[in-house]
C-alpha cells in the first residue's frame, strides 16, 4: 500500500482510477485509510477488532466534503468504540450528562486522597456550561463539532477572556474523564493570560485598618481582622465552628485545605485570640454567624481601600519582615508545605510545636499591629 502525506493537498492530487489505497507515511494517523476510485476519495478506518481477532474496514466519508481532520475525529470515536466493544448504535452520553459524572467523580472521597470539589464549584462548573456551552450541552460527545466550538471560545476570548479560559479548562477535563472514550477535545488557539491583581502597596496600612474599623457589623470586621492577623483563606476561616476553636489552647482547627483533607491545627498569636475572644457567645455553632439565617456569614464584600484578597498578601509581608521561615509560613497561613519541607519534617509533613507557632505567629502580628501604629498591648487588651 503507497504511504503519501495524508493532508487535504496531497489528497486533492490523487487522481481517479482504479482502486487503489493510500495509507499515511509515518505513525502520526495509525489506521486512517484512502481508497481512491474512478469516481470517488473516501476515507476508510482499517482496526483490528480485540472480541474477534480480525481487522475491520470502516467507511467514514468522503473526501473533500470530510477533510483529513474530520475523518481522524471520526476515525477515533470509531475506533474507541471497537477498543470498548461498544455497538455502533449506542450513543455515546452527552456532554451535560459526561459533566455531571465528572462532577460526581470529583465530588466523592477519592482513593488518590485529594480533596473532594466544594458544591460551590460544582454549582460554577454548571452555570459555566449553561452560560457559554449550552449549545452543545445535549450533544453526545461525538456529534459536538470540535471546529464549531473552538470558533465560539475564540470569539468568547475576545469579550470575555476569563470565562473563555474557564470553558476551555471544564471542557478539556469533561472529555478527559473517561479514558475509555478517545476524543480530542476543543481548545483555545492560545490560552489566556491570567492577569493577577497588583496589591497597592502605597497605602499606608493605618489607612486599611482605619477602614476596616469602620464597619458596624461586629462579625465581619472580626473576621477581616482575624484574616489580616492569621493570612488564612477566607472560605475556610468564614467556615470555622467553635469546635474547630480552642480558646484556652491559643489554637484553630481547619478540617480541610485547598487541595488536602487533612485538618491542620495552628496556633493563634495573642492578637489573634483576642478576636476570637469577641466572638464567644453570639452563636453556639458558628464561629462568624449570619444575622440572616442559622449559617456562617457569606463573602466578605471588597471595601474602598482593600480587597478581602489583599489581607493574604499583606500577612506575608508582614511574615517576610518578620523573617518567618518559608515552612512556618506556608504551615500558619493554609498552604500546602512543598516536598522538601514535608521531607524535613518527617513523614506526616506536621509543625506539631505549637509553642514555635505561636512565637511566630505573635512575631507576625506584632509587625501588623506596629505597621498599623498601634501598640501590642493595647491591641490585645482593646480587644
Amino acid at each position: 500500500m503507497p504511504q503519501i502525506s495524508l493532508n487535504d493537498t496531497e489528497v486533492d492530487r490523487l487522481k481517479f482510477g482504479p482502486l487503489k489505497w493510500y495509507s499515511h507515511k509515518g505513525d502520526r494517523y495509525p489506521g486512517l485509510r484512502m481508497a481512491v476510485t474512478k469516481t470517488a476519495k473516501t476515507w476508510y478506518l482499517s482496526k483490528r477488532d480485540p472480541r474477534t481477532g480480525k481487522t475491520r474496514s470502516i467507511k467514514l466519508g468522503r473526501f473533500p466534503a470530510m477533510t483529513r481532520d474530520m475523518a481522524w475525529r471520526e476515525a477515533k470515536v470509531k475506533a474507541s468504540r471497537i477498543d470498548n466493544g461498544t455497538d455502533e448504535q449506542e450513543a455515546l452520553p452527552t456532554f451535560l450528562e459526561q459533566l455531571e459524572r465528572y462532577i460526581a467523580f470529583r465530588s466523592a472521597d477519592r482513593k488518590s486522597g485529594r480533596a473532594p470539589l466544594k458544591p460551590k464549584t460544582a454549582k460554577e462548573y454548571r452555570g459555566c456550561i449553561d452560560n457559554h456551552f449550552a449549545k452543545w450541552a445535549d450533544k453526545p460527545l461525538d456529534k459536538i463539532s470540535v471546529p464549531e466550538v473552538e470558533q465560539h471560545m475564540d470569539e468568547l476570548q475576545a469579550r470575555k477572556p476569563y470565562a473563555a479560559q474557564q470553558l476551555h479548562v471544564l471542557v478539556g477535563a469533561v472529555f478527559r474523564h473517561d479514558r475509555h472514550v478517545k476524543l480530542d477535545p476543543p481548545r483555545l488557539k492560545e490560552q489566556t493570560k491570567m492577569q493577577r491583581r497588583k496589591l497597592d502597596r502605597s497605602i499606608p496600612w493605618a489607612d486599611r485598618l482605619a477602614e476596616i474599623d469602620a464597619i458596624d457589623n461586629l462579625v465581619i470586621r472580626t473576621c477581616w481582622l482575624i484574616r489580616w492577623h492569621t493570612g488564612s483563606r477566607e472560605n475556610v476561616l468564614r467556615a470555622l465552628t467553635w469546635r474547630d476553636v480552642d480558646l484556652g489552647q491559643g489554637t484553630m482547627t481547619f478540617p480541610r485545605l485547598k487541595k488536602d483533607e487533612s485538618p491542620r491545627t495552628i496556633a493563634m498569636s495573642a492578637a489573634t485570640k483576642a478576636l476570637f475572644e469577641r466572638l464567644k457567645g453570639l452563636h453556639k455553632t458558628w464561629v462568624f454567624p449570619s444575622v440572616r439565617k442559622n449559617v456562617h456569614i457569606d463573602q466578605l464584600d471588597r471595601l474602598k481601600l482593600t480587597c478581602p484578597g489583599d489581607l493574604r498578601h499583606l500577612w506575608h509581608d508582614a511574615a517576610m519582615i518578620a523573617g518567618t521561615p518559608p515552612y512556618m509560613m506556608r504551615w500558619l497561613n493554609g498552604q500546602n508545605l512543598k516536598a522538601g519541607e514535608v521531607d524535613m519534617l518527617g513523614h506526616y509533613g506536621q509543625v506539631d510545636d505549637l509553642d514555635s507557632q505561636r512565637e511566630a505567629a505573635n512575631a507576625v502580628s506584632t509587625v501588623i499591629l506596629k505597621r498599623c501604629k498601634i501598640p501590642v498591648a493595647d491591641a490585645v487588651a482593646v480587644a
